[in-house]
């Protein structure tokens, strides 16, 4: 599929920006993402890593790009005549199009040149590096192919250490461009039109994944297809963050949260609505009310120089006041339970991936896109509300990407 958005040209001017950003000499190795085993002899949908898709526009897997102080190239994967039956040859061309002028070698040529490049400026040597937060922490790995590429570079080189081009890639994706920003639009209207046609056959569905369906053919038509994995949680479910079964009845006189996202040339959206089946109940409405007004406040406090740990501090210090109004706390000073029905963060990047890249600890700067997403949970009464909007720093506050219709 060609890119209307992001044309070759955008992906060769990252490139020179990211060479401008690394120490003169510097040799750059951008692994892609890998095929990943499903089962005996299939794999799963491939994505393709965030990093090489911003850096060439091409959606192979088992690919390097390689940025060397005079030239750039990208490694293919070698493929078997079987392969090349099953699930098609690369076309060079294409590749070199679409990258705005990258060579394009096969495997054996692009190795033996990136081996010679790698004794020629071993000294400093860049790779992207995955945050020990995500490594560790919240147990999540490094696809193969990226840990394949750098340990093979490394024994090139003897194990000499290879720096990380991860902050300079954050930094440059986390500040969107006006091809960036016109892609992250169009998903954003492609979500809340799809949300709004939901409500129209909402009382005419009868199971969670029946939503699902209808957003998933609005989304193939014109996109690429989920963003990812979409949750529509009704009922109690709907205490669950990231609830994706989808396979529940609509009970009625329950609320629906439907948190989804389209995705064009590789920008996600991530909207949320929660949506009543029958008349929503006083209860219901006042929780719906106290979310949308600590959203409201919320993005009044997205501009230019924010810094986030004050903002959600901020925010957080009006939902404890709210959800004192409703009789889940005695006192605004009960940080736990605060914790307890609101307990995730008020807003994350977004960008090539849902959650995307950016500097949680600098202040906010002009055309950074962001989520504004509170919520109240409470698992005993079975109610889950979430309200979420994408948001784009502008010089005089913020804009809204995501006009959709709110009430319940």
């Amino acid at each position: 599929m060609m890119n209307y958005y992001c044309t070759p040209e955008f992906f060769a001017a990252n490139r020179r920006e990211l060479r401008r950003q690394l120490p003169s000499g510097a040799l750059c190795v951008i692994p892609s993402a890998g095929l990943l085993q499903r089962t005996g002899d299939t794999s799963f949908p491939f994505v393709q890593d965030s990093n090489f898709w911003y850096l060439t526009g091409s959606n192979h897997p088992d690919m390097v790009l390689v940025i060397s102080p005079i030239e750039e190239y990208i490694i293919t994967a070698t493929r078997s005549v079987s392969r090349q039956t099953f699930d098609g040859s690369i076309d060079f061309d294409v590749v070199r199009q679409a990258t705005g002028g990258v060579h394009v070698f096969t495997a054996h040529e692009g190795w033996q040149r990136l081996k010679a490049d790698l004794h020629t400026y071993s000294s400093t040597l860049y790779a992207p590096s995955v945050s020990p937060a995500y490594s560790k922490a919240h147990g999540m790995f490094t696809n193969p192919h990226r840990r394949k590429v750098i340990e093979k570079c490394r024994r090139l080189i003897s194990g000499a250490p290879i720096s990380s081009c991860t902050p300079q890639l954050t930094a440059m994706r986390a500040v969107k461009q006006p091809a960036e920003l016109q892609a992250l639009q169009a998903a954003i209207t492609m979500t809340t039109t799809a949300i709004d046609q939901v409500r129209e056959y909402f009382l005419e569905l009868h199971y969670e994944y029946e939503v699902e369906a209808l957003l998933s053919k609005a989304f193939r038509t014109g996109g690429e297809g989920h963003g990812f994995a979409p949750i529509i949680a009704n009922g109690k479910q709907a205490t669950t963050l990231h609830y994706t079964e989808n396979n529940g009845p609509l009970l009625r006189d329950t609320l629906t949260v439907i948190d989804v996202g389209a995705s064009v040339e590789h920008y996600s959206a991530d909207v949320t609505r929660t949506i009543a089946r029958g008349t929503p109940t006083p209860r219901q409405m006042a929780i719906h009310q106290a979310v949308l007004e600590v959203q409201q406040f919320a993005m009044s406090e997205l501009r230019v120089g924010t810094l986030l740990r004050d903002y959600e501090a901020a925010v957080r210090g009006l939902m404890a006041k709210k959800l004192l109004q409703l009789g889940l706390l005695t006192s605004v000073a009960q940080t736990d339970l605060v914790a307890k029905y609101y307990p995730h963060a008020t807003s994350h990047f977004l960008g090539l991936d849902v959650h995307d890249v950016g500097d949680y600890s600098a202040p906010l700067t002009e055309n950074m896109v962001l989520t504004c997403e509170p919520g109240i949970y409470i698992p005993e009464e079975g109610i889950g509300v979430r309200i979420e909007d994408d948001v784009v720093i502008t010089k005089h506050g913020s804009r809204v990407f995501s006009e959709c219709t709110v009430a319940l």
